[in-house]
């Protein structure tokens, strides 16, 4: 498994003016901590204009499909607030 290059992937979300925070364990690594992380959690901002400034966005119905095929504890505790997210996203953007 190659090493996962945080650095560069924060580098395109600045290169494209997306606003974000990092947060989990990829915080405390760049802070000087002694973890090993394997994913880099963020947290963006939800205005339109910065999620069309993000590279790439799962959709929630593949997020929920592919969560539900892994069937890891910690995915199938997040499927009720992903279903809810797109129940709301349905309602407020009308279904697609």
């Amino acid at each position: 498994m190659t090493k996962p290059d945080f650095v560069c992937l924060l580098r395109i979300l600045v290169e494209h003016r997306v606003d974000f925070l990092v947060v989990g364990g990829v915080s405390a690594i760049l802070q000087g901590a002694s973890l090993s992380g394997f994913d880099l959690d963020i947290v963006h901002s939800m205005k339109p204009a910065n999620i069309a400034r993000l590279i790439r966005v799962l959709n929630l119905e593949t997020q929920i499909a592919v969560k539900e095929e892994t069937g890891q504890e910690k995915d199938l505790a997040a499927l009720p607030l992903l279903r809810r997210a797109l129940e709301e996203s349905r309602r407020k953007h009308g279904a697609e």
